[in-house]
């Protein structure tokens, strides 16, 4: 089935960068675990960035957790830039080379950013990142939160198949529904239920992005995530289309369900989940992943099936 397709209060959108800290858990979403393999550029300079936009009134954040990566820090590529906002941003660092154990900053820029980097790659960065928070502003863009991996220039790479974003590897949305949306961009791949992954190898070839999507492959918003079956799952298309697969996961990543594997032209579109496993049967009340992909693009959105 296809269908056709307010000023905003300058407000804190908080960022805990929490690096060899301790878990943390929300009771919006689950922690995402970001897993990243260098072994194509060890010993070059490369540095990383958290990005955050905020133009609305809610009291969203997010904690990065349980950093680990084996490379040598340049601590002089540090470096705090403000945001769309009238508030503080807070960094807790206790890295190796860094003076300051934590930096806050007011907030008048463009973005809430925080960069860092290594004099020397090692062969891996791993991280979780946990959303905390359902709020989104009634009119105008929601608060997002983007990862970019910088050249020894400061810019992003590798190319990526997002074209918003300048080449974002991921990026969380709060959307206000419970688990918001997490995009993935390839050469980043998620892997079910909460796994993100990157991998180079010596012998890999770097994935064309010269047809990459022109926009975004994204969940449109619903009445709400709880759902009796059918379940109506609305999307939108980027151009110029391709195609669309979505799949249904359990909490644990196993495969319930292939709901669409075919060409899609650009546009919004509704395909239902009959609420049924691969066997026909109908599955449990309880929460499951959908996770929709189209052209190196994949967004992930919880659903939760209410009998």
């Amino acid at each position: 089935m296809r269908s056709g397709g307010s000023s905003n209060v300058m407000r804190t959108l908080v960022v805990v960068l929490l690096f060899l800290g301790t878990p943390w858990s929300s009771s919006s979403a689950s922690p995402y675990h970001v897993r990243i393999g260098f072994e194509l550029w060890v010993g070059t300079k490369r540095g990383f960035a958290f990005d955050l936009t905020s133009c609305g009134d809610s009291s969203n954040s997010i904690k990065i957790a349980n950093f680990q990566a084996d490379g040598k820090w340049n601590p002089n590529i540090l470096s705090l830039v403000g945001g769309p906002i009238t508030g503080d941003l807070d960094i807790i660092l206790p890295l190796a080379g860094v003076t300051a154990d934590s930096a806050r900053i007011r907030s008048f820029l463009f973005l809430n950013a925080f960069h860092a980097g290594f004099d020397s790659l090692g062969t891996f960065m791993n991280f979780s990142f946990d959303p905390a928070g359902t709020s989104a502003p009634a009119g105008g863009p929601l608060d997002q939160f983007s990862f970019f991996l910088l050249s020894e220039n400061q810019l992003p790479m590798p190319d990526t198949s997002d074209s918003l974003a300048a080449s974002a590897l991921f990026t969380y949305t709060f959307t206000g529904d419970e688990g918001g949306e997490l995009s993935v961009f390839s050469p980043m791949v998620f892997v079910p239920p909460d796994s993100l992954v990157l991998s180079w190898e010596p012998t890999s070839v770097p994935e064309s992005m010269a047809n990459r999507p022109a926009g975004r492959l994204r969940f449109l918003p619903t009445q709400s995530v709880h759902s009796a079956p059918p379940v109506r799952i609305k999307y939108e298309v980027p151009d110029p289309g391709g195609e669309v697969r979505l799949r249904i996961y359990d909490v644990s990543g196993r495969l319930v369900q292939v709901v669409l594997d075919e060409p899609r032209p650009v546009g919004s579109w509704t395909t239902e989940w009959q609420g049924t496993n691969r066997s026909g049967r109908l599955v449990a009340s309880g929460v499951y992943l959908a996770h929709l992909e189209m052209r190196g693009q994949s967004v992930v959105r919880k659903l939760i099936v209410a009998r």
